[in-house]
């Protein structure tokens, strides 16, 4: 037996707010949400569900979610323990788009793909990759 992936934990001082701003990046939604934690994740159906007649089919995530935990500050290193890379449709464009929505720039990458390290408002840092369309992606 194996596992499978479920999600990523990522501390926060405002879980709720880190949340939606990465559910907006992701194109994600909240899927969960309590006093000290809030889940983002890939939903396919729509928010409330789809009525069949008999009974609400609700929204199943289509792949791993990201869950956001509530941490005091002071209690976690600079930067943050994850890092996520993304893979943009448009490298330059998807740069902008999370600029504008308060990204900022931590380095430039070292390798010669131009891929980009941001930090998100909290501080934690991504990378977004130059775009890797599928037929190229290697073999895990």
């Amino acid at each position: 037996m194996s596992s499978r992936w479920f999600s990523m934990v990522v501390d926060a001082h405002d879980h709720r707010r880190l949340a939606r701003w990465w559910a907006e990046v992701l194109d994600y939604r909240v899927v969960h949400e309590e006093m000290n934690k809030t889940m983002i994740a890939d939903v396919s159906f729509p928010p409330d569900g789809i009525d069949t007649g008999r009974r609400t089919v609700k929204a199943e995530p289509a792949g791993p979610g990201i869950l956001f935990v509530a941490t005091a500050e002071g209690t976690r290193p600079s930067g943050g323990r994850i890092h996520l890379d993304l893979n943009p449709g448009d490298h330059d464009a998807e740069l902008e788009r999370l600029l504008d929505m308060g990204a900022r720039h931590v380095q430039k990458g070292n390798r010669p793909s131009g891929s980009m390290m941001l930090a998100d408002p909290e501080g934690n840092t991504f990378c977004v990759m130059t775009p890797i369309r599928q037929a190229e992606a290697p073999e895990l």
